[in-house]
């Protein structure tokens, strides 16, 4: 269990956080270790929606 690991108090104080930052957390972190990875392709793996530009008429546009 992480809490045995890190301790109670580490793994606790980010139950308040957001989700959105705790992804952001693990999209960088994530980047640190596979540089060649995208933050699209990071997202994807971990389940993370990826954001998709649309054209005027809403259709997606390609990067």
């Amino acid at each position: 269990m992480p809490e045995t690991i890190f301790g109670y108090d580490y793994v606790t104080k980010a139950y308040s956080e957001k989700s959105i930052d705790s992804a952001r957390k693990i999209v960088e972190h994530m980047q640190s270790i596979y540089p060649v990875a995208t933050s699209d392709q990071i997202k994807k793996i971990i389940g993370v929606p990826v954001e998709r530009k649309t054209g005027k008429n809403g259709s997606v546009v390609s990067k």
